[in-house]
């Protein structure tokens, strides 16, 4: 059981340090938490009191560990169907009001808290009175599971996503309610040795997600916190970068005048050709080098209320003779006024390049999807296109600064993705990218809406 200990909180010191601000996140880590709380019950139990007794015999010592291993036994029976409902309702993005998604975790509570006042003398085989808690642990459990299985998602690699951390979570927790509630409320006690492969498999399918798809947000929020340390030296960077180039080049431009002017007046005309050139060079690199300031320079937003339909629909009134072009269709899926404070100059910027990309991904034609759809705190844009898709190597990288694929083309210096990841974090928001060779990538722009 210390192996299912050092999983089971490793995985909820794992979800607390990336994403401990996300309240789906909380639960299910409060959720696995308590799955610990259980092994910790029997570490303690099996192994460091008969420890404890056989090399020191001290009562004092012998208290301690009996207190601390029957509240997490505790914890663990009656914390992991309420933290498992908890999960399963954030998970499901249900809508509620205000007062009620403050008043329902009280209301939930009540049934653990009932239970826990009428606990009977704690024993080894019976912590807990079973065939009391059945009553509301597996309505809890099924609901719960009901919840999970319900949640829709738009995009198909959001679907992959949804499937690997339902395979994740479901299957342990349903084996749990049986071994740890249902088998023992028939008399077959002590079911819970047989938790350990079920928690293996749990885990290997967590690995699998986080490393291939991202487990609830984790493996991109690594990727970011790496991405904002760049950002941050490039910024500074490229702003002395274009102080010093830019006087420099200045200098070139005011001395070329004076030579041209000279080889006009002298009517030499091979020199005067010649500081043309001198002066059409200085003119690039002082536009190319104003480029790249604009694009990584510290953002100052000027916000309003502003409609984020409005804001894309301007975007591909834009870009819509060019798709026409190109043979690509578009579809829209969101409804008028999704209001949200912000820059629309900014955000109409950062949406061009992700729909430009898009486009760039789709050269023989193709289908271009618009969805915007609205949560409790966000609006939430996905840019999906049927293009060729990136590999995984490359999707870890597409918004790093500089880093392009498309590196001979004029004026692209892979400044596109990384000024739209700033744009959205500047406004408080979050940008993901989820791709798969051959069928396409969804961006998501994930932006506060005005409550």
């Amino acid at each position: 059981m210390l192996f299912v200990l050092i999983i089971l909180w490793g995985i909820t010191s794992l979800l607390l340090i990336f994403d401990s601000k996300n309240e789906t996140t909380l639960w299910l880590s409060g959720f696995v938490f308590c799955g610990g709380a259980g092994a910790l019950a029997v570490v303690v139990g099996l192994d460091m009191i008969p420890y404890v007794l056989e090399h020191y015999n001290n009562e004092t010592w012998n208290l301690i560990l009996s207190r601390i291993r029957i509240s997490s036994s505790l914890l663990c029976y009656y914390g992991l169907p309420f933290t498992f409902l908890m999960f399963a309702l954030h998970y499901r993005r249900l809508v509620m009001t205000r007062i009620w998604r403050l008043l329902i975790p009280y209301v939930l509570i009540i049934p653990a808290l009932v239970s826990l006042w009428f606990t009977p003398e704690y024993t080894e085989e019976y912590p807990v009175h079973f065939r009391a808690i059945i009553w509301w642990v597996i309505p809890y459990m099924t609901i719960g599971t009901v919840f999970i299985l319900g949640r829709q998602e738009w995009t198909r690699t959001a679907r992959q996503i949804h499937w690997m951390t339902s395979l994740a979570v479901l299957p342990a927790a349903l084996f749990v309610t049986v071994m740890n509630y249902i088998l023992p409320s028939l008399g077959h006690t002590q079911m819970w040795r047989y938790n350990t492969v079920i928690v293996a498999f749990g885990f290997i399918i967590f690995l699998i997600t986080l490393f291939n798809y991202g487990f609830m947000g984790i493996r991109v929020l690594i990727q970011k916190r790496q991405l904002d340390s760049t950002l941050r030296a490039i910024t500074s960077g490229t702003a002395i970068l274009n102080h010093g180039i830019k006087n420099d080049v200045g200098k070139m431009k005011l001395f070329g005048e004076k030579m041209k002017e000279y080889a006009n007046r002298t009517e030499q005309k091979e020199l005067a050709e010649d500081i043309a050139v001198i002066m059409a060079s200085a003119n690039h690199i002082q536009e190319m080098i104003r480029r790249v300031h604009e694009q990584t320079q510290d953002l100052r937003l000027h916000t309003e209320a502003a409609d984020l339909t409005e804001i894309l629909e301007h975007v591909l009134k834009s870009l819509e003779p060019k798709m026409y072009e190109q043979g690509i269709s578009i579809e829209r899926h969101y409804p008028p006024h999704m209001l949200l404070m912000g820059d629309p100059v900014q955000l109409g910027e950062a949406i061009t390049n992700v729909v430009a990309n898009a486009m760039e991904a789709m050269p023989a034609g193709g289908t271009l999807k618009l969805n915007i759809r609205q949560t409790k705190k966000y609006l939430e844009l996905d840019i999906v296109d049927s293009g060729m898709g990136i590999d995984n190597k490359e999707l870890a990288m597409v918004m790093e600064p500089f880093y392009t694929t498309k590196a001979g083309r004029n004026n692209n210096y892979g400044l596109g993705l990384a000024y739209s990841y700033q744009v959205t974090k500047k406004h408080g928001g979050t940008l993901d990218i989820m791709s798969t060779i051959g069928l396409g990538t969804t961006v998501t722009f994930r932006l506060p809406r005005i409550v």
